[in-house]
């Protein structure tokens, strides 16, 4: 069910209102800035050399490092950080809000596996904490929010799903255009041999995948770092820390602690290939959601939880489920009243919210003929590049760029940004 902001606030009823800010707190706080629709970033030079490979036919990218409802990929655990971090993170507080989202789960962090999971724990949590009759809002319409609206909805429960994009799906993505032959995707699509229960529930939402043919990118890189000592970061650890760790996983190997590494695709590997969003979207198909509708403000208290939205409008509800990302916790976009614990507050910056940008090229004629799917570049920003023609019989190519790489490349402007993929790419061709 769509709803729009405004229909969903005045739909919502004076009956909805019953605990408002007041309640909270003593008096009304200054309303928060509401999240712009897009960042301003600082101007990035373009390349001075034409690069020497021909121009793509069509060119799309992603920008999740600037994007105020993500701001950060998938989480890692910094060098040095509080144990159990995750954990901590996913505490509910008060049984009153419940937290879901990759960073909570401990199993498979940094996955749509992991977020699904955590989504479906959180509902659960939310189940055994509240009754038939109370009111439920979930924070976010990604694949955890998706998961954990679907469930209490399957359950009988009254759950609105609030998201302040104007679609489901949150960090994963889909770019439409009948030019590419297949569905290029701006959010997670590589999947390794850890996702084959994921790959294997795909199809059943019309979401295509094709095999990708190439050796493990990072080969024994884990069990290297195994032996790591406490606190160390995976670049003290290994000789050499592969640029395909920062791109397949958005983490810095300077920063990122070794043993606590986060999840990455392992050969053999798959790549999505049709509409993802379409997993959220039939999750919440006949759930309640209001898209286009930011939260800005979340007070919670024993008699319930208030929202506020950018609008500068309330409601109520009485246990709330938050999935916002990590980077927009730490930025502190929403406030929290009370604070967060300091527990909390230590588990949070224990994380990075890393950076994984891509970039998709396509080509009227294939500009390589030897087959690889994989090629590792010298030149920044974009340090790894897919060939999807033998995989998918189209001439496409994908760049990724990681950590600081990735968020170089979110900072500039289109045309830099493609200017910037095709000297990279001119680097290995």
């Amino acid at each position: 069910m769509r709803i729009t902001r405004r229909t969903f606030v005045v739909g919502a009823g004076a009956g909805a209102l019953a605990v408002l800010l007041a309640s909270c707190r003593g008096a009304d706080p200054a309303p928060s800035p509401s999240p712009t629709a897009s960042a301003t970033p600082s101007p990035t030079p373009s390349p001075t050399e034409s690069p020497a490979v021909p121009e793509p036919s069509a060119f799309v990218r992603s920008r999740w490092s600037t994007d105020p409802f993500a701001l950060g990929a998938r989480s890692a655990v910094l060098a040095g950080g509080v144990s159990g971090a995750r954990a901590t993170l996913a505490e509910p507080i008060d049984d009153r809000l419940f937290f879901a989202g990759e960073a909570y789960d401990e199993d498979a962090p940094g996955t749509v596996a992991g977020a699904l999971q955590s989504g479906y724990d959180a509902a659960q949590a939310v189940s055994g904490a509240g009754s038939v009759g109370e009111r439920f809002a979930v924070i976010g319409a990604g694949a955890a929010g998706a998961a954990a609206g679907q469930r209490l909805a399957a359950w009988g429960f009254d759950v609105t799903v609030i998201e302040a994009r104007d679609r489901p799906g949150g960090r994963i993505a889909s770019e439409p255009g009948d030019e590419w032959g297949v569905t290029p995707q701006l959010g997670p699509w590589i999947l390794g041999a850890g996702d084959a229960s994921l790959s294997a529930q795909l199809p059943a939402y019309d979401v295509e995948v094709v095999g990708l043919a190439g050796d493990d990118l990072l080969g024994s890189l884990r069990e290297s770092a195994a032996q790591a000592a406490d606190g160390a970061t995976l670049a003290e650890t290994v000789d050499q820390a592969l640029p395909a760790f920062a791109a397949l996983t958005g983490a810095d190997p300077q920063t990122v602690s070794a043993q606590s590494l986060p999840a990455w695709p392992v050969a053999p590997y798959e790549a999505v290939t049709g509409d993802l969003t379409a997993l959220a979207g039939q999750l919440l198909d006949g759930v309640d959601v209001t898209y286009s509708t930011s939260v800005t403000a979340i007070f919670a208290d024993d008699r319930g939880v208030s929202l506020r939205f950018a609008s500068g409008e309330s409601l109520s509800f009485d246990r709330v489920v938050v999935t916002l990302p990590v980077g927009v916790l730490q930025k502190g976009s929403v406030e929290f009243d009370p604070p967060l614990s300091d527990d909390r507050q230590s588990a949070l910056d224990a994380l990075d919210a890393g950076a994984i940008e891509y970039a998709w090229l396509r080509y009227d004629e294939p500009i390589w003929d030897d087959g690889a799917t994989f090629r590792q570049s010298p030149e920044g920003p974009i340090r790894l590049w897919v060939d999807l023609r033998e995989a998918t019989g189209e001439p496409i190519l994908v760049g990724v760029a990681g950590a600081d790489d990735a968020r170089e490349f979110a900072a500039m402007s289109d045309d830099d940004a493609r200017a910037a993929a095709l000297a990279s790419l001119a680097a290995v061709a």
